[in-house]
């Protein structure tokens, strides 16, 4: 390797996978080399700045070059810059290579003029018509190239004598908003583009640019007509621009004869007409743009030669996701990761599962702290569920070594490795994995301690941060220190008959403090057992508030050196100095939040209360307290932790999965730490307080934070039998850790070896495999007739063929979710049935925080979305605009808030607003009726399938409304969960009985059940053997978690606590079958797609799961939420599903089914139900509109392909013969 870092030379290997073949050419400000990209087996041409002039300003010069060509996008007669990289500091601009030359040397070589002469004229004139088409496209993106001349037309050879001019080198073009409007006027202001003179070659200079004056597109008419002049004149015999159009009437005064072989040919007189007009010094008088240039020229062409110029004015190539990722890397190496990150959006918007684009992007987010490691893991399964292939492991393997998962990442990679032997960066990567240098982070050991914490609320447990020891309080009152090692206990200590509700431990854990039901804190010296002291709490005792045993609600902390004890319980601080002071209250303030957040540094130096919105604290030896600045958002009931050093501490809550850090000097919150979903159960700093380790409370996890940046490491999964971690501990140095959970279970934990290098294995951004311009436009135009010929079978009812046509389609790369292909596909799907689901990816996110309640319209075309102060926003999807905003009651304090529902076409709005409900028109922002429901308070309302009526529930009753009068129709005395419009009954399903033990599923119509599935009732204990209810965790009876009833009312799914799905058919009350179990997933809420076939599930892990009901296996996971989901809602054609929580946003997702096409037919038996269901609910002359709403149901149940006509007869045979009954 050359040791300039700036110049290469030929034979060097640059970054282990470009090989220096030659040096293409020089310029001014740089040099470019042809190298071989060695994976791809591709050449590609590098321009680089010369190492002799490198300086901040020629960078920044080359930078702006490197910018403007990047923002070109993709033309045939444009060359392409594929991409940008930075090797050892230097921007280096990764272009098409063209093998062909330049322009410039073909005229100096002759080869221009090789042939007879009307096929030289010929080539001659295509080349000009579309050297013009490249530099309108420049133009078109309000950019002038400002050097324009022969060596800067590339020239490729297609074989057969096809040559193709591709316009290079924009590296004087100044990327602005330039106007160009054919009338506008080149010197005017707006129009501009300022150059510093000798930015030009003088021999095509326009006399404005030696003048130094402001220059548009017309200075490239002029030069474009220099270069063209001397394809003509054989080379270019003039120094200065300024005089070509005195060379122009010289050639054509001595235009005589014939001209020689191996020369150009004569210059056609409308072609020196047309360029006489470009050479005007004047610029308002040369033609307005290149396009009106090359639209005379083709005239031009066809009069010369007497048949038109065969080629179409070629329009500018979609940038793909390909493109899109590899212009969003480039744009990350200039130093503009703001333009990268819109360009990465647009790559995965091109492609939701375009896989090197959401690895890029993924990465850049994961470490800047957006998202997490997990969630970034997450949708990389996801693409690789729909395509598992060697790249996507190795890009799936490169996350884990940057993580710290070695295991992982060897088994992908040496999995990559068996499809892709000779593949450099997967063998690299397997090095990385295999290195002694790496740390594998991970659970290395397990253990037990007898420590039965299951049956209690209250698990307190401590660890001592520098010796293998932890204290637990149990239910019987009393106090147990562990050795972490063995496994044993040393002490049991007694001192209370209550249970034990909050303990500590000094860091070396030779002294400890207890909490106790009695209203006592006893101070222990663990070293001997003996209590040291003992002091009363004097619970605050609020009004109308009895004693809760929860572990936020009371917390204690004590100093090494047990001078200090501090105590919290809803909202009372207490402090204890038994060597001075005494007894002193710190705050005692009820805001109703139940506050225990406390700490105290080990020194007693600091004591610290997590107050609402800020972190109150004092010094206990002088009495001084002060505060942090408040947040608006508030701190969640839970834990505080300060740092060793005091400078920062962090907070976060049984209730809340967001972990806040405070910086103590400033006062201000410095980091938002989001990642677990639902709450946090315990914290703890690294010696140097620059990591924290945390565990969930819902997820069951346990996570590494680098707090400097607020960034999750790594995200540990917790072994199947680790319960939940109550207490964790970090090491100093921050390389090991120890956590206890709730039933005994001791895990040892290794942490990542800190920042990831090259050599243990940091993650690698992708670049995409570059395609030629020709190619993606002829890919396009494949694409594009597959697209319409599919659309044509569509209408012809050849459903299969339509099917094999976009199947083809799909499988071009870059095509697969193209957005025509996808809605082609989609539209296909509504003819077709449903077979796999094929892919999925997130959608919109329509709200984030904290809102009232959300819906999406039956169609999936419209989304609703009430928020806090009782704005509802109202969402067109498929075009991604906001339609309008309604505003309702906010709803009162303490009620359930506003309740929406969509109609089936997401043109009327229902709002529940605790008294009353209201219908809007979504078109027009009106409210069109208020229904008065009395005294009851609306939990949910849902319209019926026909718009016409809807369903109101509160606690515990729903009632069928007719919207149309205004009157109730029936009355069922629980609140519905789900409800079955399509078949021959309307149903609704509820979970009733004082312990959710019952389905009821009743008709819709009058009420009457229907049908009731009693849940299991297995043997276990009701009572607690102590007597203290409070602190008892009994093993509860098998309860529904939830039900959802299919369209056609024929079966019903329900979830139980247990975490159980099963299948149930409704006419015979048989279990069909029960559903595969997901760890940690108890069923919240069930849905069925319109066709019975899937099912959409939400749990406990507040994941959003796709099965499939036929196996009962769980197909996928679409995605998650933080914070427990309110609701789910699948519309009706499959393809997209609504997942809301009112803390934590609404979120869309996409669905992509695999689908069986069937040719078109009249009638198919088993569509019956949807058709007697119509009859019951429409009589026997329904309207057009009501049959085009059949007609849709069907397309929803999987019916699609079932003409209409048959449809309408079938309806008609069905109604006489129900008039002959």
């Amino acid at each position: 390797m050359n040791a300039d870092p700036v110049l290469w030379r030929e034979g060097d290997l640059i970054d282990d996978r470009y090989r220096v073949t030659r040096i293409l050419g020089q310029g001014g400000m740089g040099v470019v080399h042809q190298v071989r990209h060695l994976a791809w087996g591709a050449d590609l041409a590098v321009k680089s700045p010369k190492g002799q002039r490198w300086n901040a300003t020629r960078r920044e010069q080359f930078v702006t070059e490197a910018e403007t060509w990047v923002s070109l996008g993709l033309h045939p007669h444009v060359c392409s810059c594929h991409y940008v990289r930075v090797f050892d500091g230097v921007p280096r601009v990764f272009a098409e290579y063209v093998p062909g030359g330049s322009l410039h040397d073909w005229i100096r070589g002759r080869r221009l003029y090789n042939g007879d002469h009307r096929g030289v004229l010929a080539r001659m004139l295509d080349l000009a018509i579309q050297f013009a088409w490249g530099l309108e496209h420049a133009h078109s993106r309000g950019l002038v190239h400002q050097d324009v001349k022969p060596a800067n037309v590339l020239i490729e050879e297609a074989g057969e004598g096809a040559v193709t001019a591709k316009v290079t080198d924009f590296g004087i073009a100044r990327a602005r908003a330039v106007a160009l409007a054919a009338a506008a006027d080149d010197t005017a202001p707006g129009v501009s583009v300022p150059v510093s003179a000798g930015g030009y070659t003088r021999r095509y200079a326009s006399p404005e640019q030696v003048d130094g004056l402001p220059l548009g597109r017309r200075t490239d008419v002029y030069s474009y007509a220099v270069a063209v002049l001397e394809m003509f004149t054989g080379g270019a015999t003039w120094r200065a621009g300024e005089v070509a159009g005195e060379v122009l009437a010289q050639h054509r005064a001595h235009a005589e004869g014939v001209p020689p072989d191996g020369g150009p040919p004569h210059l056609p007189s409308d072609l020196a007409d047309l360029l006489e007009r470009c050479l005007r010094h004047d610029p308002a008088h040369r033609p307005g743009s290149m396009s009106e240039i090359a639209a005379e020229l083709t005239g031009i062409y066809q009069r010369a030669l007497g048949h038109p110029h065969p080629r179409q004015m070629p329009k500018a190539s979609e940038l793909l996701a390909d493109e899109l990722n590899n212009r969003a890397l480039s744009l990350l190496d200039l130093g503009r990761p703001g333009d990268s990150d819109r360009s990465f959006t647009a790559a995965t918007k091109a492609d939701p599962q375009h896989l090197a684009a959401a690895y890029n992007h993924g990465l850049r987010r994961w470490r800047r702290a957006d998202i997490t490691d997990e969630n970034l893991i997450a949708t990389l399964d996801g693409i690789r569920a729909g395509d598992d292939s060697w790249q996507a492991r190795h890009l799936l393997a490169q996350v884990h070594l940057e993580r710290g998962d070695l295991t992982s990442a060897r088994a992908l990679l040496e999995s990559a490795l068996h499809e892709t032997s000779d593949e450099p960066d997967v063998r690299a990567a397997l090095r990385a994995a295999r290195s002694p240098l790496g740390v594998d982070a991970r659970c290395t050991e397990t253990s037990a301690i007898a420590w039965r914490g299951e049956q209690s609320i209250v698990n307190p447990v401590r660890i001592a941060a520098d010796a293998p020891l932890a204290l637990t309080g149990g239910r019987d009152g009393t106090v147990r220190l562990w050795d972490l090692d063995s496994g044993h206990c040393h002490l049991t200590l007694s001192g209370s008959s209550r249970p034990v509700i909050a303990v500590d431990i000094s860091p070396d854990g030779t002294v400890g403090a207890s909490a106790s039901g009695d209203d006592t804190i006893r101070i222990w010296d663990l070293t001997t057992g003996r209590g040291l002291y003992e002091v009363r709490t004097e619970r605050p005792r609020r009004p109308g508030r009895g004693f809760v045993a929860q572990g936020e609600y009371y917390t204690v902390r004590i100093s090494a050196d047990a001078r200090f004890v501090l105590w919290a319980e809803e909202g009372k601080v207490t402090l204890w100095d038994f060597w001075g002071a005494g007894r002193t209250v710190l705050h005692d303030e009820d805001d109703g939040g139940w506050r225990a957040g406390i700490d105290l540094t080990a020194d007693g130096r600091l004591a610290l209360f997590a107050d609402g919105d800020r972190i109150r604290m004092w010094e206990p030896a002088s009495g001084r307290g002060w505060q942090t600045a408040p947040i608006p958002d508030g701190i969640a009931p839970g834990f505080l932790r300060v740092s060793p050093d005091g400078r920062s501490a962090v907070t976060s809550g049984y209730a809340a999965g967001t972990i806040r850090l405070w910086d103590l000097v400033s006062g201000q919150c410095a980091h938002r730490l989001q990642g677990h979903r639902s709450g946090v159960r315990a914290l703890s700093f690294s010696g140097d307080s620059r990591f924290l380790l945390s565990s969930g409370q819902v997820d069951r996890t346990v996570r590494f934070w680098d707090l400097r940046t607020g960034r999750c490491l790594r995200t540990f999964a917790l072994p199947e039998t680790g319960g939940y971690v109550d207490e964790v501990r970090l090491a100093g140095d921050a390389r090991r850790a120890i956590s206890v959970s709730d039933n005994g279970t001791v895990a040892r934990w290794t942490m990542p070896a800190g920042p990831m290098t090259a050599e243990t294995g940091s993650a690698i951004l992708q670049l995409s495999r570059p395609r030629p311009v020709t190619d993606l436009a002829n890919l396009s135009k494949k694409v594009e007739a597959q697209v319409v010929s599919a659309e044509q079978a569509m209408a012809d009812g050849r459903l299969p063929a339509a099917l094999d046509l976009l199947t083809q389609a799909r499988a071009t790369a870059g095509y697969e979710r193209q957005s025509h292909v996808l809605s082609a596909w989609r539209k296909l799907a509504r003819k077709s049935i449903r077979t796999v689901l094929r892919g999925s990816w997130p959608g919109k996110t329509l709200a984030t925080g904290h809102f009232q309640s959300a819906d999406l319209s039956q169609d999936g075309t419209v989304a609703a979305v009430c928020h806090t102060d009782g704005t509802v926003r109202l969402w067109d999807i498929e075009h991604d605009t906001e339609l309008r905003e309604i505003r309702v009651n906010p709803g009162r304090s303490g009620g359930m808030g506003v309740c929406l529902s969509l109609s089936v076409d997401g043109r009327r709005l229902l709002s529940g607003e605790n008294d009353r409900v209201r219908l809007w028109s979504v078109d027009t922002g009106a409210c069109l009726h208020t229904f008065d429901v009395g005294e009851h308070e609306i939990w949910s309302v849902r319209f019926a399938a026909d718009d016409n009526h809807a369903l109101f529930s509160g606690y515990p009753w729903t009632q069928l409304w007719d919207l149309r009068t205004g009157s109730v129709l029936s009355t069922m005395h629980e609140r519905v969960t789900s409800v079955a419009w399509a078949g021959p009954l309307s149903l609704a399903a509820a979970i009733g009985g004082m312990h959710r033990d019952t389905v009821l599923v009743h008709e819709v119509a009058d009420g009457q059940l229907v049908r009731r599935v009693d849940a299991p009732r297995p043997p276990g204990n009701t009572q607690d053997p102590t007597g203290y209810e409070a602190f008892f965790k009994p093993r509860g009876l098998v309860e529904w978690s939830s039900a959802g009833l299919s369209a056609d009312g024929r079966q019903l799914l329900t979830g139980d606590e247990a975490g159980a799905i099963q299948l149930w058919d409704l006419a015979t009350g048989e279990r069909l079958r029960q559903f595969e179990k997901e760890p940690d997933h108890t069923p919240s809420k069930l849905r069925f797609t319109a066709d019975g076939r899937f099912a959409i599930s939400t749990g406990r892990d507040f994941k959003i799961r796709a099965w499939d009901v036929g196996t009962g296996r769980c197909l996928r996971v679409l995605g998650e939420h933080r914070q427990p989901v309110d609701d789910i809602v699948v519309a009706s054609d499959s393809r997209r599903v609504l997942s809301w929580s009112r803390v934590d946003g609404a979120r869309l997702w996409e669905l992509d089914w695999e689908l069986e096409a069937r040719e078109a037919v009249d009638w198919d038996e088993a569509a019956a139900p949807y058709l007697e269901g119509f009859l019951a609910r429409h009589g026997q002359h329904p309207t057009d509109a009501d049959i085009d709403g059949l007609l849709r149901l069907l397309q929803d149940a999987g019916y699609g392909w079932l003409r209409a006509e048959g449809v309408r007869a079938e309806l008609d045979r069905m109604a006489v013969a129900q008039r002959k009954r």
